[in-house]
């Protein structure tokens, strides 16, 4: 092969491999993209999850009112918060909410979902391959609350 069409076919090579680096580089993380803002109740994602994250919630007699967790799923690579408390008593304005809030964008879901005692709820999830992501959640079981509290980020 001649020095002429070595070189040629050199610089082919290089286009290729630029084209192909540039590709990867501006990919998405497709699947875990795909579960953004998605129920993970019934979900296969849900078959994953480990509590990455738990923290009390404390009353104003530093009493255990309830808990915030941030669930991750190992499959899917997403977060979402889980609330539990109680519904509130007569009179007061709500049962568990709260948030789970991905810190790379500052993306967050509220928490809307409950399961039949409507003392457990979570929200939606999140994607959150490479980044981290922190829950928080509060609950209103007395005329003093409500109470919250927020995980540390995962």
């Amino acid at each position: 092969m001649s020095i002429g069409k070595l070189a040629r076919v050199a610089v082919g090579v290089i286009a290729i491999l630029g084209v192909i680096g540039l590709s990867a580089a501006t990919a998405q993380p497709v699947a875990a993209a795909t579960y953004d803002n998605v129920n993970p109740d019934g979900n296969a994602c849900q078959n994953t999850a480990i509590v990455a994250r738990h923290k009390d919630i404390l009353d104003n007699q530093n009493k255990i009112a309830g808990y915030v967790e941030l669930r991750y799923s190992t499959a899917c690579r997403t977060v979402w918060a889980r609330v539990h408390g109680p519904k509130g008593s007569q009179g007061d304005s709500y049962g568990p909410r709260g948030y789970v809030h991905r810190n790379s964008d500052g993306k967050q879901l509220s928490v809307i979902h409950c399961d039949s005692t409507g003392t457990n709820c979570w929200s939606n999830m999140l994607n959150d391959a490479g980044v981290t992501s922190y829950a928080h959640g509060n609950v209103d079981e007395s005329s003093a609350g409500p109470f919250e509290a927020t995980t540390t980020s995962y």
